[in-house]
């Protein structure tokens, strides 16, 4: 009886530990489950900051007449100068949507402007050409 004893007693202890501790225990699965949670929203206010930025980003139309009178150079500044985004879509939010919504916003700003800039240019070279052409069949009427 006495081997018994022993292992009952065993089994008793641990028995009252795993009941007493699984207060302890939950509380903790608790405590992880939240700051799982945490990491996900932060992950996810970030995406939907950056398709946000993404989807309002506008570059400005006066690029156009940056590549216009610049050339290559408009074309250039065009690409590298970042535009900001306006705070009044920002008020409210989250430190991660608001990284997103400023780094999805400059990016597509930055190719919108970039665009209207080539197209300044392009527009540009072919007004370059019509002018040389019109020049060129001038000379060609004069003959001495």
């Amino acid at each position: 009886m006495r081997k018994f004893g022993l292992l009952y007693k065993t089994i008793a202890v641990l028995t009252a530990f795993i009941f007493f501790s699984m207060p302890l225990l939950a509380q903790q699965i608790e405590v992880q489950g939240t700051q799982q949670e945490q990491k996900t929203s932060t992950a996810g206010d970030y995406m939907q900051g950056k398709i946000d930025g993404e989807r309002d980003g506008r570059g400005n139309f006066a690029w156009f007449f940056g590549g216009l009178c610049l050339g290559l150079l408009g074309v250039v500044l065009a690409f590298v100068i970042a535009p900001q985004p306006s705070t009044e879509n920002l008020v409210g939010r989250s430190p991660e949507y608001i990284m997103g919504y400023t780094e999805g916003y400059k990016s597509r700003a930055k190719q919108q402007q970039g665009y209207y800039a080539l197209g300044g240019m392009a527009m540009a070279v072919v007004v370059s050409i019509i002018v040389w052409a019109a020049i060129w069949a001038e000379e060609d009427t004069y003959h001495y």
